[in-house]
């Protein structure tokens, strides 16, 4: 680029100084590249990452920002041929995991990343939970599919006046079926609790020879029946 003083001068990014040779009536660069043709570009320091912009002409100008967890003023400095550093920014109190920063164990919240610095609002977590009842209407709403099984293993959704689920688990002895059912729901949890009823047809035997998570039947007894259910998340009783 041409200065205002009508001097050439390596473009924003770019270190070396254009003089001009009149002997050859051209130009050579010092502190440029080693055949002194040319201005070298210089890369934006660690821990940061490119953001250029193009300006009139199609001409590419670079500039360089701190990534997330590191902060410093980037600017390009033509005597330094330097853009400045980045320095990490720690982890708010109460959280862990720089540069995604997150809560600690036993606090609750949310930690972003604010141009450069963290905003967190995380706080001690309440240790005795509140519980709530999951909406019939999302219930009623509940997506289930078999995963797995003979195709007498059914599960049905009855969208009455109080919505339920029924798991039907067919085939015979040596059958295994996975039958599962995504309830959508408009807010965070992260525990659940509840019952469940299993009814025996018969002489039918339902076995799971894995975990057995719970119980809560009158009708089936360990001996003879097993099932286990669970989330992504913990049960409780």
């Amino acid at each position: 680029d041409r200065a205002p003083t009508g001097d050439c001068v390596c473009r924003i990014g770019f270190k070396g100084v254009p003089e001009f040779d009149f002997p050859t009536a051209g130009y050579f660069v010092t502190g440029g590249s080693r055949d002194f043709k040319s201005c070298v570009r210089v890369e934006c320091p660690e821990f940061s990452e490119e953001r250029g912009m193009f300006f009139t002409g199609e001409i590419y100008t670079p500039s360089c920002k701190c990534v997330e967890g590191y902060a410093g003023a980037l600017s390009w400095d033509t005597s330094l041929w330097a853009w400045g550093t980045c320095s990490r920014v720690a982890c708010p109190a109460h959280t862990n995991g720089h540069p995604h920063c997150s809560c600690d164990p036993g606090y609750e919240g949310k930690v972003t990343w604010n141009i450069d610095r963290y905003v967190s609002t995380c706080a001690e977590a309440v240790n005795t939970p509140t519980w709530g009842n999951v909406a019939a209407s999302d219930v009623a709403n509940a997506r289930c599919i078999r995963v797995r099984g003979p195709s007498d293993s059914l599960v049905t959704v009855t969208q009455e006046t109080s919505p339920g689920i029924t798991f039907i688990f067919g085939g015979n002895a040596e059958s295994t079926s996975i039958l599962r059912c995504d309830i959508k729901l408009d807010y965070q949890f992260s525990k659940m609790k509840g019952s469940f009823e299993v009814v025996p047809e018969g002489s039918t035997t339902v076995l799971n020879d894995f975990e057995i998570v719970q119980w809560n039947s009158s009708v089936a007894s360990p001996s003879t029946h097993f099932i286990s259910i669970g989330t992504p998340y913990s049960i409780v009783d």
